[in-house]
């Protein structure tokens, strides 16, 4: 296998102008093509494990020069397209790698339906939304797993009611009131098992939701990380958690931004401590001797919102 050639803008664009015989290609997915790309180029997403497929339609001849960009430096795209032509047999690659930032930059000619100019593409925390926003019941969901040495088992809690508050663009406060007697058991297929587990996890043992039949989460702070790359969370939130009428504050990053609908998703997960709520059963802090009937203390709590206008 040989090895990519760089190839500079201005090179690239001489080969343009000069009409040179080669194969030009986008790498990015097809939307973010179609606002904008280099004229000339086509579009073969290196994301896809199709890609290699499209690249063979769209050049059946693999000694024919291709050059690969996608959408900055920063990013390994255009790189790993690159290898994995020159891994599939393809002589002559060339990466250019400082795709349409550098081409735009230096105010080379650029298609496109509607560029996004301005806008970083990648940052999930750019929002327009503004104000309270209501949590959308269905599509909006509370997991939890409980643990001891050798099993697990999961399930779900409905939210209740639950609002977000977005001011100029950023988390600003979230609320939510959690249905503690809605409380399901995923993972066991035999119903009278289920049923047995979850009469044991709503009973005075855990969560004595006859007594307690809510539960309860009010945002104090959200620190906004900006400095994060897509995919990692962009903020970190402190809160007050209720569960049996007891509060304690508890802190978890957090993954939250505006989607395409123009609604607000927000995701975490973390663990809590469940003996501080005074949910002792099993708990080795507070018994001896438990057997096969010691449970982990910390319970794993999956939040997953969706808010809207």
């Amino acid at each position: 296998m040989g090895t990519a050639q760089l190839i500079s803008p201005h090179e690239l664009k001489n080969w343009i102008d000069a009409g040179k015989e080669f194969l030009l290609i986008d790498v990015l997915p097809e939307e973010y093509y179609s606002e904008k790309h280099i004229p000339s180029a086509k579009n073969a997403c290196v994301y896809e494990v199709s890609f290699l497929d499209q690249i063979a339609e769209l050049s059946p001849d693999k000694n024919k020069p291709i050059v690969v960009y996608g959408p900055s430096a920063r990013s390994l795209s255009s790189t790993t397209a690159a290898e994995k032509l020159l891994k599939q047999g393809y002589v002559e690659v060339y990466d250019y790698q400082g795709g349409t930032v550098e081409w735009e930059l230096l105010k080379y000619p650029i298609d496109g339906e509607s560029p996004r100019n301005g806008v970083n593409e990648n940052d999930s925390s750019v929002s327009t939304l503004g104000g309270s926003l209501a949590v959308d019941l269905k599509k909006s969901k509370a997991l939890w797993i409980g643990r001891n040495l050798v099993n697990q088992h999961y399930g779900s809690i409905r939210i209740a009611r639950g609002e977000i508050n977005i001011e100029d663009g950023t988390l600003a406060g979230a609320h939510f009131l959690f249905d503690m007697t809605s409380m399901q058991c995923n993972d066991i297929a035999d119903l009278d098992l289920n049923k047995l587990l979850v009469e044991h996890l709503t009973s005075e043992d855990f969560f004595d939701v006859q007594r307690h039949p809510s539960a309860e989460f009010v945002m104090t702070q959200a620190i906004r990380r900006d400095e994060e790359t897509p995919g990692r969370p962009n903020y970190f939130v402190s809160g007050n958690l209720t569960i049996k009428g007891i509060t304690h504050e508890v802190e978890f990053p957090t993954f939250a931004g505006e989607l395409e609908d123009g609604s607000w998703a927000a995701q975490a997960y973390f663990d809590i401590d469940r003996t501080d709520w005074k949910v002792l059963y099993g708990s080795g802090k507070f018994f001896e001797k438990l057997g096969k009937h010691l449970v982990n203390d910390f319970i794993t709590i999956q939040l997953s919102v969706i808010a809207r206008p």
